[in-house]
């Protein structure tokens, strides 16, 4: 076996004249082929990416590690410099449906400003929603409504009081705070079992009345 020959610090390195380039820098060179003895699957990109429809996608398929991402990004990143900026897109909460968002349209780098305003102003009213609530305006015309709704519930109570009362039917408060409505005789409600000894004709007069109600 030979002996191993020592190298001298000159050796390890390899010179080249700077004045055999007819560039500046390598950014005036043109981009390297992104893919060597691939033509058809070339080809196949570029058609793919050309389909202005929707509903295609690309699919590119090989052994894992050779760089399939990177060869089709780089595709894409080309095509789409050539293209018109894109809007942005946000989509918001339906109410009425909750299933089917509302999508939003905004001119490029509108959405994530109006994403950052949206959370602004829910953490404002998280703040100024129960600061409301708190106010003595507030409690006063909860105090206005509240009364009026009394009012027009007692209305509405005796009006059907007074027709109960024109067809002998007594309307009661029950424990639970609901009413109910039972016949009565000579202003009086009467019990089950007078109820029961009545004339059926009549008993379904009754029944008929209160089911009204």
């Amino acid at each position: 076996m030979k002996p191993t020959a020592n190298l001298k610090a000159q050796q390890l390195r390899n010179r080249c004249d700077p004045a055999q380039f007819k560039f500046e820098t390598t950014a005036d060179l043109e981009d390297p082929a992104p893919v060597i003895g691939q033509p058809r699957a070339v080809a196949a990109v570029q058609f793919g990416i050309g389909i202005r429809r929707e509903g295609y996608h690309l699919f590119a398929m090989g052994p894992t590690g050779v760089g399939k991402y990177t060869i089709v990004r780089r595709f894409l990143d080309k095509r789409a410099a050539a293209e018109e900026v894109p809007s942005d897109w946000c989509y918001v909460h339906n109410f009425q449906q909750a299933h089917k968002p509302h999508a939003l349209r905004f001119p490029s780098g509108q959405a994530e400003k109006f994403s950052r305003d949206m959370e602004r102003l829910t953490q404002d009213l998280r703040t100024a929603i129960p600061a409301a609530f708190e106010t003595d305006e507030y409690r006063a015309r909860r105090h206005g409504i509240d009364a009026e709704f009394s009012e027009r519930q007692d209305t509405a109570l005796e009006e059907i009081r007074q027709r109960a009362a024109k067809g002998e039917i007594a309307m009661m408060h029950t424990p639970s705070g609901g009413f109910a409505f039972a016949p009565m005789r000579h202003g009086e409600p009467i019990d089950p079992e007078t109820f029961a000894k009545l004339p059926e004709k009549e008993r379904n007069r009754i029944a008929t009345l209160i089911a009204g109600f």
